[in-house]
């Protein structure tokens, strides 16, 4: 059987033997690693398994090290943002409007960008005439990382923007790490249904999970008091000591975003969530889709 396991803070999904598990000091072995970083912050942990009982399951979250400045703990409720673990959410969220037979025009994964965006386009002629929605998710369009984005661009300039950016490889010809592909596919939810991508995930994925800690919206998880401070290490020489503590100063979210505000980096790595939440993330990404209890 297959233990999940989800480290917010640091976004790896790993996968273990449960036997294996068992046999070792987690608590331990955390703690161990955040020595071995000199790090000043935390992580939540979430660890899944279905049970003998096919209904059952057994859940365990814990927050690990110091959540804030002020030497708050990080616990299961701490909120860290989940970086590009928000890509899943995303993909699924395409899926839902992919079954919706409800539109007048359908659409699938090998639906074309070009039929479907006006604003699309890239610099390679082959690539903007055949790219999927497929290979949005797939990162094989041929572009680079090409990361540099200003937080005050709106979706639709980073699209109309991606036709000058060069790429560095034939189309589908090598895998490429690119943000830009799921900030286009954010745009959908407003283009086929007319409403915000964040309202979209939230209103078929988040609030149906039970995941009411989850947000896009750095306001509400900074008004819940619950959300980690980004930490940076000061007066550090990194190349004579990679993970000197130095002074330890707060950072801003790096994601501002008011209530119902949107962001172009919400498709690509928005989320903010917690150890409990994650939990019920596992469990439906386990469960086929379905609701880990009322499903």
């Amino acid at each position: 059987m297959l233990l999940p396991t989800l480290i917010l803070d640091c976004v790896p999904l790993v996968y273990c033997d449960a036997a294996s598990a068992n046999k070792i000091n987690i608590d331990a072995a955390i703690k161990s690693i955040l020595e071995d970083f000199n790090t000043p912050g935390g992580f939540g942990v979430a660890v899944v398994r279905k049970s003998t009982q096919e209904s059952d399951w057994i859940v365990e979250t814990k927050g690990y090290g110091v959540a804030k400045l002020d030497g708050t703990n990080a616990t299961k409720d701490t909120l860290f943002a989940i970086g590009s673990n928000s890509k899943l959410f995303k993909a699924l969220a395409t899926g839902l409007l992919i079954s919706n037979e409800s539109f007048l025009t359908r659409i699938s994964w090998k639906t074309k960008i070009a039929s479907l965006v006006p604003e699309w386009g890239l610099m390679d002629p082959v690539a903007s005439a055949e790219s999927t929605i497929q290979d949005m998710m797939s990162h094989r369009t041929g572009l680079p990382r090409h990361g540099l984005i200003s937080l005050s661009d709106t979706v639709s300039e980073i699209i109309r923007r991606l036709r000058y950016l060069k790429p560095s490889a034939s189309f589908r010809e090598i895998w490429q790490y690119n943000n830009h592909m799921y900030t286009l596919l954010s745009y959908f939810p407003p283009l086929l249904v007319g409403v915000s991508f964040e309202k979209h995930g939230n209103d078929f994925i988040i609030e149906p999970l039970d995941m009411h800690s989850t947000t896009y919206f750095s306001e509400r998880a900074e008004k819940s008091g619950k959300l980690a401070d980004g930490m940076m290490r000061d007066g550090v020489n990194q190349s004579e000591d990679l993970f000197g503590v130095g002074r330890v100063r707060a950072l801003p979210y790096w994601l501002p975003a008011k209530e119902n505000t949107g962001n172009v980096f919400f498709g690509a790595g928005g989320l903010i969530s917690n150890a409990d939440d994650m939990a019920i993330w596992l469990q439906a990404l386990l469960n086929e889709g379905r609701h880990p209890i009322n499903n």
